[in-house]
């Protein structure tokens, strides 16, 4: 599945790492000043605003902010739509990650693609893929043994605190041959009961 890369720039804590990355900008971005004073709140929770330009117009707009391990990107919006694709904020990423080459800061570069154990681990990714191999994809959960293997693996994910989210979860059992109107309604169901399950457990 593809998915929104994370970038992390491993700073060591330099007081300078901003003015360092303006000072490599190539002609098609930009640091927007204007826009961090804009946008900052408080010293607190400091951002700083890069503008990607084309030949006719500004295109996009990438937000740094400081983490424990000095920054990180935390969006980037499209500046003449309401988004970009997940290619398209890849792209963009990917463009910016080549100016950061020249600076020598180490990066650490997320994942474009992920499987099921990149985001529930490799057991839970198992128990999920056991009740989609034996299950009656036209009845869902409704056969006991089927209902034991979903509810033993929702519990499993709420016992061991991990989550999957909604859309996530419905590509992954469509990939898995489920027509989408029942890997949708499974992932409702998995929605509910897994709060339900977190509710029983810390009122019990």
């Amino acid at each position: 599945m593809k998915v929104f890369q994370e970038l992390t720039i491993l700073t060591q804590g330099d007081p300078r790492a901003v003015e360092r990355i303006e000072a490599v900008l190539p002609a098609t971005w930009r640091r927007d000043k204007d826009r961090e004073e804009q946008s900052n709140p408080s010293p607190s929770t400091q951002i700083y605003a890069f503008i990607q330009r084309t030949a006719l117009f500004d295109n996009a707009f990438l937000v740094l902010r400081n983490d424990d391990l000095g920054l990180a990107v935390s969006n980037i919006v499209p500046l003449h739509r309401s988004e970009f694709s997940i290619d398209e904020y890849n792209a963009v990423l990917m463009d910016f990650v080549a100016i950061l080459k020249s600076t020598q800061y180490e990066i650490r570069l997320g994942k474009a693609e992920v499987e099921l154990t990149d985001l529930i681990g490799p057991a839970l990714a198992y128990k999920l893929r056991a009740f989609s191999s034996s299950a009656n994809k036209s009845t869902g959960h409704s056969h006991p043994s089927d209902e034991r293997r979903w509810l033993d693996w929702m519990f499993s994910m709420v016992r061991d605190h991990q989550t999957i989210e909604f859309e996530a979860l419905v590509f992954f059992l469509r990939q898995q041959g489920w027509s989408e109107e029942s890997a949708y309604q499974l992932a409702l169901d998995y929605s509910y009961g897994s709060r339900a399950m977190e509710y029983a457990l810390e009122n019990a």
